[in-house]
């Protein structure tokens, strides 16, 4: 079954107008032998089925064969993410997924389905020989040399007025901006950030404090400019008025510079989310960080050596957090609302666990505390967090990790949501609003599967609606439809998370939770909404699939499990649906 959301990254096809703009040189990598036809025989079509997967060398390079409705077809070996090999993970539904981070990637094309990535995979010619079952398959040595490919896309034409703008640099933002060229809209696009940066990802900001931003950039400037992409950085939309189609540029840092008032076809709001504050006294002091921007990141690294650090919040961002500072800090404080670390997303079981693997490597917490108020040292700096119970925690530095809120102030003549978000439909367009999309932590959208609408903080996911907006808006029909897909790592283990489990009132845990290798189901009665994986990255892309073409079983199925009833194998009912 391939889903909607596969519409979004499919074969470009471009009507007349659009063949009329230049497209854009993918790859400018050449080398003198990139054009030696290599031959070779990779195997037997018999020796795999349907949703199979074997890893080949051709030329000394990795290539995935895949079968899929009884064809081979045979792509690039690695995730263009990090590079995970695909192998590992599965194919189902006419595509393969990646076993770290859920990027999905179509068999046949090597085009990007689901995110996070930036590339495409390689895509190889294979013949069967019918007479010999051989499988042949041809290809350049340059070819397969690169694993991956930067999709085509168009550049602006000089006679399409049509103006695109894209408020938010980030990684919807520069999703979108990519995906619009790619679904050859040729009129101009501009990127609008309120950063002095390239689109980076902002993810890695909590797990690598000390990487540079270049580093953290998928793209450059020549690649944007090679796109006819307008990148406006340190440039903030202080208004967006949907009913004029008009925005307001405010350029940063240049007191002189005068807003520039521009005029829409279509826009996207892609602004993410603004780092939730605390209402209280000493929030403003010196070395209270929020984690938001490079420039927080070194803060924190420069202030933790040696440090007292207390960090508010014990979800994703406070723990990653934790996790990296309680290496080089003297000490590390918690502070949680709730039971245990990650109990609204991962329930009470699985956050005691991972709670006990951060206390185990020395970090303190303090839960079902608030933070009454921070302590000046004399010098504006914080010198201790008081809690609601009067503990007085000592503090040379403070990490407030309190959620988001959509950044949506500045639209005008839309009714945002009770939280600041934009209610969407499932092309990701604001309901009753003529071209104006949102995607990422602003939008709200349609989630079949809970029948209600959510909002997903997610980076794969922020990138997987921004291609899916896109396609909308250079005409394309497309639905927001995936799966989210997320991750976390925490002391060399990662946990995977697939699903969204809003209201879930059952919990049942598969394997075991103190070696740290289990599989959790998240359920509402007997309906599976989510799992979530530790030591079984496997297990966790299964579930994706199995969700997404709602072929998961019953949380039932994990019930009084004996000999003759073993828990689901997942892997095993995703693979023997491919064959029905």
């Amino acid at each position: 079954i391939v889903t909607v959301v596969a519409l979004v990254i499919a074969k470009l096809a471009m009507n007349n107008a659009e063949k009329a703009a230049t497209a854009v040189v993918a790859d400018d990598d050449v080398r003198d032998d990139d054009s030696v036809q290599i031959e070779e025989v990779v195997g037997r079509a018999s020796d795999l089925s349907n949703g199979e997967m074997k890893e080949c060398k051709v030329d000394g390079r990795s290539v995935l064969l895949v079968k899929d409705q009884d064809e081979v077809f045979a792509i690039g070996a690695k995730c263009t993410h990090l590079g995970a090999p695909l192998k590992n993970g599965v194919a189902a539904n006419g595509r393969v997924r990646c076993p770290w981070h859920g990027a999905c990637f179509n068999v046949r094309s090597g085009d990007i389905e689901e995110y996070p990535c930036h590339d495409a995979l390689q895509r190889f010619d294979v013949q069967h020989d019918r007479q010999s079952d051989e499988l042949v398959l041809r290809a350049t040595r340059g070819e397969l040399r690169r694993n991956k490919r930067t999709p085509a896309a168009v550049r602006r034409a000089s006679g399409d007025k049509r103006v695109a703008v894209i408020v938010g640099a980030g990684t919807a933002g520069a999703s979108a901006a990519e995906a619009l060229r790619a679904r050859g809209f040729a009129g101009r696009v501009l990127l609008v950030g309120d950063e002095e940066h390239l689109p980076y990802d902002r993810t890695k900001l909590s797990k690598a404090l000390t990487a540079s931003v270049s580093k953290l950039q998928a793209r450059d400037a020549a690649f944007y400019a090679a796109r006819d992409i307008e990148l406006l950085t340190r440039t903030r939309v202080t208004e967006l008025d949907a009913a004029a189609k008009r925005v307001t540029l405010t350029p940063l840092g240049d007191a002189d510079a005068a807003p520039h008032v521009l005029t829409y076809d279509v826009a996207l709001v892609a602004t993410g989310g603004a780092p939730r504050t605390l209402p209280i006294d000493g929030f403003t002091l010196e070395r209270v960080h929020q984690l938001r921007v490079p420039s927080d990141a070194a803060a924190i690294h420069a202030h933790s050596d040696a440090a007292r650090v207390v960090i508010v919040g014990s979800s994703f961002i406070g723990m990653e957090a934790a996790a990296t500072l309680v290496k080089r800090a003297a000490s590390v404080d918690v502070i949680g609302m709730e039971a245990v670390a990650f109990e609204r997303v991962l329930g009470v079981d699985v956050g005691a666990r991972l709670q006990a693997l951060h206390e185990s490597h020395g970090v303190r917490f303090h839960m079902r505390r608030t933070v009454a108020r921070m302590e000046d040292d004399g010098r504006g700096g914080v010198a201790a967090v008081v809690l609601d119970d009067g503990t007085r925690l000592a503090a040379d530095m403070c990490v407030v990790g309190a959620g988001v809120v959509p950044a949506t102030s500045f639209v005008r003549g839309v009714e945002l949501q009770r939280d600041g978000s934009l209610l969407c439909d499932a092309s990701l367009r604001v309901r009753g609003v003529d071209g104006l999309y949102a995607a990422g932590d602003v939008a709200r959208f349609p989630y079949a599967p809970l029948a209600m609408d959510i909002r997903v903080e997610h980076y794969g996911y922020a990138q997987t609606q921004g291609a899916v907006a896109a396609a909308n808006m250079a005409g394309t029909a497309a639905q927001c439809t995936a799966v989210p897909f997320f991750w976390t790592a925490q002391y060399g283990k990662n946990v995977r998370y697939a699903g969204h489990a809003i209201g879930y009132n059952r919990v049942i845990v598969d394997g075991d939770l103190d070696a740290l290798s289990f599989l959790a189901v998240y359920a509402r009665d007997d309906d599976v909404l989510a799992v979530a994986a530790v030591g079984r990255d496997k297990d966790a892309v299964a579930a994706a699939e199995l969700l997404n073409a709602r072929r998961m079983p019953p949380a039932s199925a994990w019930l009084n499990l004996s000999r003759r009833k073993p828990a689901p194998d997942l892997v095993a009912l995703l693979a023997a649906t491919q064959n029905e």
